[in-house]
Order: structure tokens, then sequence, then C-alpha cells
């Protein structure tokens, strides 16, 4: 005899569903921000070092 385990109905399980699926995309939203955000100050610091070592140089380019 085959048993049930989450007895709620299809509909209330689909909806849970959407919810979490929901936060999920929120969650990974933000860790985009943040890996973006990570990602300009790097870009800046590489920038700022090659500045320094043009200037250090005594050239331009």
């Amino acid at each position: 005899m085959m048993q049930f385990r989450n007895p709620k109905p299809i509909s209330e399980i689909r909806e849970e569903e959407k919810i979490g699926e929901k936060a999920r995309i929120e969650q990974l939203e933000a860790q985009l921000a943040v890996e973006k955000a990570d990602k300009l100050t790097t870009m800046e610091a590489v920038a700022e070092l090659y500045e320094m070592i043009v200037t250090m140089q005594g050239g331009t380019s």
C-alpha cells in the first residue's frame, strides 16, 4: 500500500515552491551584487597600482 509522506494539497506545495524560488532568486541577486562590488574594487585597485607604476617610471601612456 502506498503511503503519502506529505498530505498537503498540491496547490499548497506548489505555492511554497514558488516562495522558495523567489527567496532563492533574491539570495542569488544579493550575492551577484556583492561579487560585482568586489570585482569593481579589485579593478580600481589594479588601476591605482598601474598608475603608481607608471608614475614611478616617469612615463606616461
